[in-house]
């Protein structure tokens, strides 16, 4: 093929909004290479001219690496979306509970030191794992990324919603009951401590965005353990520890506030599973598998 005929394919492909990736390793293959979105050139048996022209050079010349260098690049796109996605339903949660309760006239459920707590502290080892999740089965059979896709998809918007309802429902049900029954510190810890069960829960929904738990496995991030630990634990010494106390204004729960708390959080979880899958039933199943990448 000559080089005026790879270009025109490579335009052509960018014209119907393909990202276009070109390999090459000779002189003629230069202009095709600039083109395209990505240029990949031979790093042994490429000329200088097709070396300067690319965005890579695969200093083994192995095809392989193109295909493991995608996976990745998948794999990091996926990890910051979810981690978004958490961080976008724990804020808009919060930012929700505290516009409700001022229409409702109740006084404002956490203080400004427990907002903070929430968002530097207790949130941080969650979004740690969600990081470091390592990459699913089928990563590689979904359908390539639109050139526009950000982070905000329709997937996580669907999340978002369902999650952030069942988080307003459930904080303002326990602040409602704790508020009748104890005073406003009380109220607010088991608020503050509410927020944090349901940040721990939630990351298990950002985990896997797209399709059930069950297809990816509860326990397959070894991190997300040790960051699960690290929330409770962290939370825990805002509840008992005096000086922190006096810091995040929080009092002791009890067993019972405890349990309220545990009865009331982990339906997060179940609510983002059956939304993930009514949206797979209207979508007509899982997504249909990518084109076959091929050198």
């Amino acid at each position: 093929m000559s080089p005026h005929a790879k270009l025109r394919v490579v335009e052509a492909l960018k014209a119907q909004g393909e990202v276009v990736v070109v390999t090459g390793d000779g002189v003629n293959d230069a202009p095709a290479l600039k083109r395209a979105d990505v240029g990949v050139a031979m790093g042994k048996t490429g000329t200088d001219v097709a070396r300067e022209a690319s965005d890579i050079v695969l200093t083994s010349d192995d095809f392989n690496s193109i295909v493991d260098a995608v996976e990745e690049g998948r794999l990091a796109f996926k990890n910051v979306k979810r981690v978004v996605a958490f961080l976008f339903t724990t804020n808009l949660s919060e930012a929700v509970v505290l516009i409700a309760c001022m229409g409702m006239g109740f006084p404002l459920p956490l203080v400004a030191a427990q907002i903070l707590w929430l968002n530097m502290v207790t949130a941080a080892p969650a979004v740690f794992s969600l990081s470091l999740e390592p990459k699913h089965r089928g990563l590689m059979r979904e359908r390539p990324r639109t050139r526009t896709e950000g982070f905000i998809t329709t997937e996580v918007r669907h999340l978002m919603a369902v999650t952030v309802a069942v988080m307003m429902s459930g904080i303002l049900g326990l602040y409602s009951w704790k508020l009748g029954s104890g005073g406003l510190e009380s109220a607010r810890t088991v608020v503050f401590t509410g927020f944090v069960l349901f940040e721990i829960f939630n990351a298990f929904n950002c985990r896997s965005l797209g399709e059930p738990l069950s297809r990816v496995g509860l326990w397959t991030n070894r991190y997300f353990l040790v960051g699960l630990v690290a929330a409770v634990s962290l939370q825990a010494l805002a509840v008992y520890h005096p000086a922190l106390q006096t810091m995040l204004r929080t009092v002791p729960l009890s067993g019972f506030d405890w349990l309220a708390i545990l009865l009331v959080t982990p339906w997060i979880v179940l609510a983002g599973e059956i939304q993930k899958r009514v949206i797979s039933l209207f979508r007509g199943g899982p997504a249909a598998p990518a084109a076959a990448l091929a050198p």
